[in-house]
């Protein structure tokens, strides 16, 4: 062989070892220096519906926690809030006690009552039996309760909308009386009255949800405790959830106060199990915060339904400012309010779920003046995004 082939071929040699150490010294710089980058790109893809610890785990706005007690502090407000940005929460603020005899303190870690919010997770399962094909917005009320009033007439879209023309009484049943939910619904069917007159007219009543519930549990054949439980609340690992009658292991709820004057606990509500039983689909679950951030916003980014059941649920339609226990009316994000047994709950959301105000009291405190402090927190955060400047 040649001096210059040698030469050549001990040139190429190397060549190819000084790229074969580059290559490694490239590889090496990726993994230390881009490693945590392409991690955080990975767990963005979940970042739709946070875990726990990284729905909080992100540092906090001085800006949103300052808004939070601007608006909370003047009033005899107990309980927890949050603000949550792209999916975090930013800003946090609790005061007063969980469970005055207990010595319990109000914090994000506290479930609360969510009362009449509950009604668009309601909803939610309602559109998952519809996804199953054993029932559609079109179906009749008369299809399960013929001997309704009207319900020949009344569709689900309809109840989902409350424009069914259907009324009740807000009590149902004796509240010290033990009842099943076939019990409950039925309940309801005897205490129901129709208005044809007001048939395709919004308005406010909860019996829509109930016989809603009574709807999903005959099709499905499981209680709404277990199908809310297993298809909604485990899945999504919602430690602080759960139904108002269940036997707790360790979890902090709130007790429910009557009273409105500032630290002022000498009223717990005392709720009886009838008064919980006969909530059924419509106010008899308990949540942290950030539980219900992170299931309110998994039924809007995809997580629990697709887009377009999203939107056929919850979206607005023409004349109906209400959707499937969520309302829109003319706003740039969704809201929900519940109300009851010492509790008050509320949610403002934006379509996309990422940006959200949540708040939740368990002392009663007048419905204007808490609702009013919360629309200014939202208009200046979710509507204004005055995200960065400093709350006077």
């Amino acid at each position: 062989m040649g001096s210059s082939k040698r030469w050549f071929i001990t040139l190429w040699s190397i060549i190819v070892v000084l790229l074969a150490i580059d290559g490694a010294l490239m590889i090496r710089h990726q993994v230390v220096h881009h490693g945590p980058r392409t991690s955080q790109r990975s767990k963005g893809k979940g970042s739709a519906q946070p875990t726990a610890s990284r729905l909080y785990g992100y540092t906090q706005s001085a800006a949103a926690n300052q808004l939070l007690v601007a608006k909370l502090k003047p009033m005899a407000f107990s309980g927890a809030a949050i603000i949550v940005q792209n999916g975090h929460v930013v800003g946090q603020y609790s005061h007063g006690m969980a469970n005055d005899g207990k010595g319990v303190k109000n914090s994000p870690n506290v479930s609360y009552e969510i009362d009449s919010v509950q009604k668009n997770l309601t909803a939610a399962l309602v559109m998952r039996v519809i996804r199953s094909g054993k029932l559609s917005f079109n179906s009749h009320l008369s299809d399960f309760y013929p001997q309704i009033p009207g319900s020949q007439d009344i569709t689900i879209r309809q109840m989902l909308d409350m424009t069914s023309g259907l009324s009740a009484p807000d009590s149902l049943h004796t509240p010290n009386k033990d009842m099943s939910d076939a019990e409950v619904v039925q309940s309801a069917i005897e205490s129901l009255k129709y208005n044809a007159m007001q048939h395709g007219k919004w308005s406010y009543q909860p019996v829509n949800f109930t016989l809603l519930a009574g709807i999903i549990e005959r099709v499905t054949r499981k209680s709404y405790a277990d199908l809310f439980m297993q298809t909604i609340a485990r899945p999504l690992g919602l430690k602080g959830t759960h139904m108002a009658d269940a036997t707790l292991t360790g979890q902090s709820s709130a007790q429910g106060y009557n009273t409105s004057s500032p630290e002022d606990y000498s009223k717990p509500y005392k709720m009886l199990k009838g008064q919980i039983q006969s909530e059924l689909g419509t106010g008899q679950i308990f949540m942290t915060p950030g539980d219900l951030y992170r299931i309110e916003s998994s039924l809007l980014n995809g997580k629990l339904l697709s887009a377009g059941e999203s939107q056929a649920l919850y979206g607005p339609r023409d004349s109906v400012m209400y959707s499937g226990g969520y309302y829109h009316d003319g706003t740039n994000y969704l809201y929900a309010n519940g109300y009851g047994y010492g509790f008050e709950a509320f949610v403002r959301i934006t379509p996309d779920g990422k940006n959200a105000v949540v708040v939740m009291c368990n002392k009663t405190l007048p419905y204007d003046q808490i609702k009013a402090a919360i629309d200014g927190v939202v208009q200046w955060w979710l509507v204004q995004k005055h995200d960065g400047d400093v709350i006077q």
